[in-house]
């Protein structure tokens, strides 16, 4: 049973004496058969409807919230860590990555056969390709020395999220052997962005002040 009341008639205060309604209330049941109640007391109603109530929190409350708070702070505090350690991982093996080819496509240490659409194009798509790739190679090799040298890292994820779009999309469309590697590199690409969004947060304002 639900009972509410303008002041605070709870056991152990000084109106507890004036607390004639559950007396009352439990004598009646009990005449009619119900012996098994509970009271549920909404006490200092009054406060409430006046404004005048105390927003400290008892001390029963306040011992459950100390209670709970080292335990809230070591999980937080392990989930940062295994965060800032995922995000280390994922920007060493993307810069190491990025560092690579984007060397290979000025060296050309590691062989790559254009794929099978290109080699009966024309001689100017061809080129036009090999331009389009010297500069997304130097992008690559960018991003992979910030990424590296820890520096720029947010300008370094900026960088390289387009040039992953173009490696999703090229081997999906024309070079499916290598869509496990861009995958992969797309995942590392997102630990990262997930790591310093609030560095990225700024990119995507609607409208700027």
């Amino acid at each position: 049973m639900i009972m509410a009341s303008g002041g605070v008639y709870e056991h152990g205060t000084a109106l507890a004496a004036l607390n004639f309604a559950t007396p009352y209330l439990r004598a009646v049941l009990g005449f009619m058969g119900i012996t098994d109640v509970n009271f549920i007391a909404a006490e200092g109603t009054s406060k409430l409807m006046s404004g005048d109530v105390d927003r400290k929190p008892s001390s029963r409350r306040r011992s459950r919230k100390c209670m709970y708070r080292p335990v809230c702070k070591t999980q937080i505090h392990a989930q940062e860590t295994q965060m800032k350690i995922a995000a280390t991982i994922a920007r060493y093996l993307l810069g190491l990555i990025f560092l690579v080819f984007g060397l290979n496509g000025f060296l050309h240490f590691i062989p790559m056969p254009p794929p099978r659409a290109l080699r009966r194009s024309s001689s100017e798509v061809r080129s036009l390709c090999r331009t389009f790739g010297w500069s997304s190679s130097a992008f690559r090799f960018l991003g992979g020395v910030l990424l590296l040298v820890n520096r720029f890292v947010w300008l370094a994820v900026v960088l390289l999220g387009p040039v992953i779009v173009n490696i999703l999309c090229f081997h999906a469309l024309m070079a499916p052997e290598g869509l496990p590697l861009a995958i992969v590199v797309a995942v590392l690409w997102v630990i990262l962005a997930v790591r310093y969004k609030q560095y990225l947060a700024g990119i995507f304002v609607q409208n700027a002040a």
